[in-house]
């Protein structure tokens, strides 16, 4: 739709689909050293192209060049290549068009369908969910999401204003989401105290640890969103901890 947007007077536009080998062709991705390879996605236009300082900015949050546009498009397409281990290279110039390639690990062997276990997703439209996310592409579009599922969002860029947050809000705090460890108080210590305004809250942690560490700090997998997460993960995961 931007490539779109970008030629007013037509133009033209040019989806490509290629196999390439992580580390040659690209940056290495994130969170994916041991994989060889990648698939890249080239979406290439001819129309007015960015400045710089349009570049620069493109994936923050609510950014956008166009008065009816919200911004979170391109936010949405950084968010997904990094929560899959990707990595996003855009080219543009002024009057010469614009091609982004979105990097993307490959799959080897045999990919088989999964059926797992249904959670109703359906939100009752009272629940206040406390979101502790120090990443602001992250936390936007975690808030995007919950809004969207109709969640009253408390929205915390730090331990430390998740606590002020919390004490001046005159409702019940349903749910926190923060990552595991983070910056001066940590995820199962921001709870704690947590609890001590709000007994009946559920804690839901964000973490990228791996099965092995996780085992070693004998974190109850009941209360985990392992990174990188999808989106509807999460508010699946926010309605079973609700539920229960």
């Amino acid at each position: 739709m931007n490539a779109r947007d970008a030629m007013p007077q037509g133009g033209r536009l040019t989806i490509g689909v290629s196999p390439v080998r992580a580390g040659v062709d690209g940056t290495p991705l994130l969170g994916h050293s041991d994989r060889t390879g990648a698939v890249r996605i080239d979406v290439c236009d001819t129309g007015s192209g960015m400045t710089r300082d349009t570049q620069s900015r493109m994936f923050e949050p609510f950014f956008s060049t166009k008065e009816t546009n919200v911004g979170l498009g391109l936010t949405s397409v950084y968010g997904i290549e990094k929560q899959h281990g990707g990595h996003v290279d855009v080219m543009s110039q002024p009057g010469h068009g614009t091609t982004v390639r979105i990097y993307l690990p490959a799959v080897t062997g045999v990919v088989t369908a999964t059926h797992p276990k249904e959670y109703s997703i359906a939100a009752k439209g009272q629940e206040t969910i406390l979101l502790v996310e120090p990443h602001e592409i992250e936390r936007k579009l975690a808030l995007s999401t919950l809004k969207r599922h109709r969640y009253q969002v408390l929205e915390a860029s730090s331990p430390v204003e998740a606590l002020m947050l919390a004490g001046q809000y005159v409702g019940a705090v349903h749910v926190t989401i923060s990552g595991l460890i983070m910056p001066d108080i940590s995820g199962r210590e921001l709870a704690k105290r947590l609890l001590k305004q709000h007994p009946m809250m559920k804690a839901l942690f964000v973490t990228g640890y791996d099965d092995e560490a996780i085992i070693s700090h004998r974190i109850n997998r009941r209360y985990l969103l392992r990174r990188p997460y999808r989106q509807r993960g999460l508010v699946e995961k926010v309605r079973e901890l609700i539920d229960a």
